[in-house]
């Protein structure tokens, strides 16, 4: 991907935003926003959410666009402004998209010549160290990226089960490739200051603690043991740490249900 230059100061940009101002203390429910700290940097974002458009007067400020969006901007075709046609039309730099598997939209665009933001529908909105991304193909290493968050890995999970023996002594090569994926996140080449993993996914913590499978619990101590070569935190979708003593605690979970079944199968 070619190198984002962030967007110059345009006056009928800024116009727009202190009118959304304006209306916002006038009708504060009409015109909602939330405003985040860029990481390292004094830079302020502020996410606008506009119903109507109109306009007041007061002192106003400088301000520039660094990507637009809408309430329902987030799946190609979802509404008539998301189709191919009208994305061409109206999609142009400083901020480029591009697109997650699902056809989720994602806005990519510069706050500084070495600082991007990139933006998400499916993002839970900012943590006290908003300085964390989803894993992307546009973003295959960052120098000062110090936390990655994945969701949905409960689906690759669940797959990989379907097609594991769940054998003690098996290899469990179904695991492999998405543990190979998480490898390659915690590469030190690719993200050299990264220190937390998150994983975002209620029915992973769910698989992993409450009724855990034994490969489940044999792919996540693999994880925890690359996780402790490069020095980096693993954390549940609540932000707790997952250690191995989460794991022992599964897999006391796991002979508890393994005795049950066999009681259950002697009669």
């Amino acid at each position: 991907m070619a190198a984002l230059l962030p967007p110059k100061y345009n006056p009928s940009d800024s116009e727009l935003i202190n009118a959304l101002h304006r209306l916002h203390k006038q009708s504060p429910k009409l015109v909602r926003s939330s405003k985040y700290e860029a990481p390292q940097d004094a830079s302020i974002i502020r996410d606008v959410k506009e119903k109507e458009d109109e306009s007041g007067g007061e002192r106003e400020r400088e301000y520039r666009i660094v990507a637009r969006g809408y309430d329902k901007f987030a799946i190609i075709g979802e509404v008539p402004w998301t189709t191919w046609a009208a994305l061409e039309e109206h999609t142009t730099p400083p901020y480029t998209l591009t697109l997650k598997l699902n056809g989720c939209i994602i806005f990519i665009g510069a706050l500084t010549p070495d600082k991007l933001l990139i933006t998400s529908k499916h993002s839970l909105g900012h943590w006290e160290s908003p300085d964390w991304i989803a894993p992307h193909v546009l973003l295959p290493s960052h120098p000062r990226l110090e936390m990655i968050a994945f969701r949905g890995i409960d689906t690759r999970i669940i797959l990989a089960l379907a097609l594991t023996t769940n054998v003690p002594s098996a290899d469990n090569t179904a695991f492999f490739p998405l543990l190979q994926q998480i490898s390659s996140i915690l590469s030190p080449e690719a993200f050299p200051n990264l220190k937390y993993l998150r994983d975002l996914s209620v029915e992973s913590d769910s698989i992993r603690r409450r009724r855990p499978e034994r490969a489940v619990v044999q792919f996540w101590a693999k994880v925890l043991g690359r996780c402790r070569e490069r020095g980096v935190w693993l954390k549940d979708v609540e932000g707790f740490n997952v250690t191995m003593g989460t794991l022992r605690r599964a897999r006391k979970v796991l002979h508890v249900w393994e005795a049950v079944e066999e009681a259950r199968s002697r009669g």
